[in-house]
Formats: structure tokens, C-alpha cells, sequence
């Protein structure tokens, strides 16, 4: 596809890249094309095209002296400018653009009224230069080609710079999914995303920003997301993605109590997403110990007359995803 700039009146650009058709008009004409795949992969350059002028017919001729003159602009070419707005511009980033006419040569090229944005200049139907201040310049195009003269009031905009902020990824468990979406500002649309870093492929970027994924090994990762807009400028910001294991036990055991001897042991519940909680749900302390869910423990003071026993208690642990964990500890005392 031709982005910006006009192909010589009379030549077509089929989607395969095939350039054909008859010129109809002589003069020296630039334009930009773009190439893209179907994995939106995408490539641009700029190209020149000189059209001579066509020799009369017939042999000899006559004398008259200077150059050929360029044939009057084929029946149907109308002279006018064809661009309706240019591509945005931003600070220190070199800038270019291409005004589009047709149905005529250009000889003069000026801005009659207002400016272009501080920075950029107009030569030759191109725009190029490093815009300086933020801001959208309105301005007067004036061009002939030495028989007419066409106006057309225009603007350019440079953009502010493109900033991201990525929230807060909620801390997720193995195998369990996620999503969240970049804020932007500033910039210009269309914006393209990449990521970069550590996050053991369980993080990826859409087209759209949407960054998603699903934990697959249980650690803590950082990454960084960038955007491009397309002015060319870039953003970026850092994130986090926390993967905790499945909620579960890491106590197996409870050591032995004995009687008449303070005792303290703990139950540890680890994994799942904060806040978790733990309770005695099945069986019954012996005489002289207590149970925190606060903490986990188990402490006090068997009475040394109290019998030898076996004891099994059950837990029950359970997060903020409400999910849930048991088991049973067998607990001796001798």
C-alpha cells in the first residue's frame, strides 16, 4: 500500500507490489510504501520516481531552442493537493512527511500562512525535521506549478510523550490465570507492545495491550512493557508477577507431649493468595493445651496425671480465593 506521497497520474500499486499502468504526467515524484505479512509484521521505505518528458513525433524538426515542456496534465487530472493530514510528530524524534498532489508538476512550494510546528521545514513537497514543542501548528500549503496555484489550510499535531502505568498484578497461584491493561497517555494511536524480562514464558502481550498469562512455576518475576506509538516514541514500566503454590500444609507432624512439660508446636499452612486462615475442625485437645488460628499454635501444659493418649485433629486451611486445604495431625501424649 502507498502510505503517503502520490505515484506519477496513471501508475497503479496492486497489492502483490506490482507497479504498473502508462505515466501521464512528467516530473519527479516521491512517495512511501508499506509491506506487511499476515503476522502484522510490517516494513516501510521511501521511493522516488522521475517521469520524463515524452518526445514529440515525427523526425527532424525544427529549431526552436530551450527544453521539451512537459505535457499539459492528462484529460481528468485535476490539479489539486491531496493530503487531508499528516502523521502525528513528537519531541526530538526525527520527523517526515510528504505532501500528496496531483494533476500537475509542483514548481513552488510555501507555507503562506501560520508555521509549521518549531523544527520543521517544507522543501520539495517533504516535511522533515525534529519537532521542538508540543502543540498542533495550523498552517497554509500555497503550491504552483507555474500556470495555477492551489491553498489548502492544514495541521500538523506533536504529541505529547507516551506514558504507561501497568496496575498492580493480583498475586496468582500455580495454574491459575490472569489479566490486566496498561494505562496510557499521551502519544499517538496506533501503539504497538513488546514485553522483556524474567517471567518464565507465563506472561504475554496482545495487540491491544492486554497483558495476561497463566502461572506455570511458583517464584517471583519482573518484566518490563513497552509501548511505541506512532509518533516513535516509546514508553515503558516495570511490573511483577508473584506464582504461590497451591494452598497446602508443611507441618506433617506434631511432636509428642509430655505430661507435666510445657509444651509448643505450630502448625504451618503456605501457598494460596493472602489472606489465609486456619482452624481446628475435628477432634479434641487434651486437658491442658490450646489451639490459635491466629498463629497456628499449640501450647500449654499437660497435666502429668493425665492418661497417655493418642489424639487426631483435623485443619482446615482456606484463602482468599476461597480455596481449601485439610489434614490431620496425630498428636501423642506420653
Amino acid at each position: 500500500t502507498v502510505l503517503t506521497g502520490g505515484l506519477p497520474p496513471g501508475l497503479n500499486l496492486a497489492p502483490s507490489g506490482r507497479l504498473s499502468g502508462t505515466p501521464t504526467q512528467a516530473g519527479s515524484f516521491s512517495f512511501w510504501i508499506q509491506g506487511h505479512d499476515n503476522n502484522v509484521s510490517k516494513s516501510e521505505r521511501r521511493f522516488t520516481l522521475n517521469v520524463k518528458a515524452g518526445t514529440p513525433g515525427g523526425g527532424g524538426g525544427g529549431g526552436g531552442g530551450g527544453g521539451t515542456t512537459p505535457p499539459p496534465p492528462a484529460p481528468g487530472q485535476v490539479f489539486q493537493i491531496r493530503t487531508t493530514g499528516f502523521a502525528p510528530a513528537a519531541v526530538g524524534i526525527a520527523y517526515h512527511d510528504t505532501v500528496r498532489v496531483s494533476g500537475g508538476s509542483v514548481t513552488r512550494w510555501t507555507v503562506s500562512a501560520g508555521a509549521l510546528p518549531s523544527g520543521l521545514t517544507l522543501a520539495n513537497g517533504e516535511i522533515t525535521g525534529t519537532p521542538r514543542t508540543v502543540g498542533t501548528s495550523r498552517f497554509t500549503l500555497t503550491v504552483t506549478d507555474g500556470a495555477r496555484t492551489l491553498e489548502k489550510q492544514l495541521a500538523i499535531t506533536v504529541v505529547p510523550p507516551v506514558k504507561i502505568v501497568v496496575p498492580a498484578i493480583a498475586p496468582v497461584v500455580v495454574g491459575g490465570s490472569f489479566e490486566t491493561r496498561p494505562k496510557v497517555s499521551g502519544g499517538a494511536a496506533p501503539f504497538r507492545w513488546s514485553l522483556t524480562g524474567s517471567a518464565a514464558g507465563q506472561v504475554g502481550v496482545g495487540i491491544d495491550g492486554r497483558i495476561s498469562g497463566n502461572g506455570r512455576v511458583a517464584g517471583t518475576y519482573t518484566f518490563t512493557v513497552t509501548v511505541t506509538d506512532a509518533a516513535g516514541q516509546k514508553g515503558q514500566a516495570r511490573a511483577r508477577l508473584t506464582v504461590t503454590q497451591l494452598l497446602g500444609f508443611t507441618t506433617k507432624t506434631l511432636p509428642p507431649v509430655r505430661r507435666g512439660v510445657a509444651y509448643r508446636a505450630r502448625v504451618v499452612v503456605a501457598g494460596g493468595i493472602s489472606p489465609r486462615t486456619l482452624a481446628l475442625v475435628g477432634g479434641t485437645l487434651p486437658p491442658g493445651l490450646t489451639f490459635s488460628a491466629k498463629t497456628g499454635r499449640i501450647a500449654g501444659m499437660v497435666p502429668a496425671t493425665a492418661p497417655s493418649t493418642n489424639v487426631l485433629l483435623w485443619f482446615l486451611a482456606s484463602d482468599g480465593r476461597r480455596d481449601q486445604s485439610r489434614t490431620s495431625l496425630l498428636l501423642r501424649v506420653v
